[in-house]
């Protein structure tokens, strides 16, 4: 690849508040980018997150500024093939970012796919894998480490730190029977961020009226909206890592339900990335986890963090880790088995090859 290359980004959500697929695999990107040679633009970003968003103009702009390469960041429909089509008519190449879904009109669209897990990559046609690259989402902040482990055991009167990092808005806690008498919990998520009494209460009651009629489901999520050892925070780009730096140990428990996705044909729970696990390890936390695809490369069971399938396994996985030694043991070895293979530099690095390589070696979809 000789001189600069000019990159044109077209966004899922704004880069005022970005969704974290855009923040992991585009905003945090652009310096490496930048270093490597590549003269990058966002060229389209919506007012407000949108997967499948009109980008009538896209095309003509990218050919009016002699951009050598098209990124679009998780956005698909009609509007969005007809821009890609245009753009392989002018000889531009065109990359599809795509991190919880298969879309292969897309696949097949375009001269290369980004996914951020090998098991996602597996899950598309062995014709069209060869254009298909893993890239992770990289550690956003390696320079956070958690304290050293406390000295004590959990009691009801001085209980241990659990966390728990999620993108939704969890009415129940999924997999464990409830949290263990000696610990506490703080759920980082989608939840409202207000000092007024009664604005949470207000969102309790919406919690608990969108659990449905069934009366056992009900009872369920008013248990836990209102458990006095459960707290439960809006998620904050700097807010998330204060909370993991008061935790003892961490927790990732899936749902392993069996509703599936017809354009993937696997359960949903299977295809979400590592990126809250390696965040968690890289603070230098112990984690127990419910083992799917994306952890299975990540983690030695027992050694930098714990697997546990059912609510047994979680009550003796928490269990052990009441341990001081055992919470610093494996929370030290997580945090060094994560912090280079999974760091921003390391996912520029692949994502600049693949770049490369669809500029000078992929053959053109047209």
């Amino acid at each position: 690849m000789a001189g600069r290359i000019r990159l044109g980004f077209v966004l899922a959500s704004p880069r005022t508040r970005p969704l974290a697929s855009t923040r992991t695999s585009v905003l945090n990107m652009l310096p490496y980018l930048e270093r490597a040679g590549f003269d990058a633009s966002i060229v389209f970003e919506p007012l407000v997150p949108a997967e499948v968003p009109d980008v009538t103009g896209v095309a003509e702009r990218m050919i009016r500024e002699r951009c050598g390469i098209a990124y679009f960041q998780k956005v698909h429909g009609a509007s969005v093939a007809r821009e890609v089509d245009a753009l392989a008519t002018a000889g531009i190449r065109t990359v599809f970012g795509i991190c919880d879904r298969v879309d292969l009109p897309m696949v097949r669209a375009t001269d290369l796919t980004i996914t951020v897990t090998e098991f996602l990559k597996a899950l598309h046609p062995s014709d069209v894998r060869d254009r298909i690259r893993v890239v992770h989402d990289g550690i956003e902040r390696p320079d956070v480490a958690g304290r050293d482990a406390t000295r004590h055991r959990g009691t009801r009167a001085r209980p241990l730190s659990l966390v728990l990092v999620t993108s939704g808005r969890l009415d129940h806690l999924p997999v464990l029977d409830g949290i263990p008498a000696w610990a506490e919990l703080t759920v980082v998520g989608d939840y409202r961020e207000s000092p007024r009494f009664a604005d949470r209460i207000r969102q309790d009651c919406a919690i608990v009226a969108s659990a449905g009629n069934g009366m056992r489901r009900r009872a369920r999520v008013l248990r836990f909206v209102s458990h006095p050892r459960v707290r439960r925070v809006a998620w904050h780009a700097d807010g998330v890592y204060d909370a993991l730096l008061a935790a003892d140990i961490a927790i990732l428990p899936i749902a392993r339900k069996m509703d599936g996705d017809g354009a993937i044909g696997v359960p949903v729970w299977q295809i979400k990335s590592e990126n809250r696990l390696t965040m968690k390890m890289a603070a230098g936390l112990p984690v127990v986890a419910t083992p799917i695809p994306s952890y299975l490369p990540v983690v030695e069971d027992g050694e930098n963090a714990l697997f546990a399938r059912d609510a047994a396994q979680w009550s003796a996985a928490l269990d052990h880790l009441r341990s001081p030694d055992e919470r610093r043991r494996i929370g030290r070895n997580a945090r060094e088995s994560v912090l280079a293979p999974y760091s921003k530099d390391a996912q520029a690095k692949r994502l600049i090859e693949a770049l490369r390589w669809v500029m000078d070696s992929a053959p053109s979809r047209r």
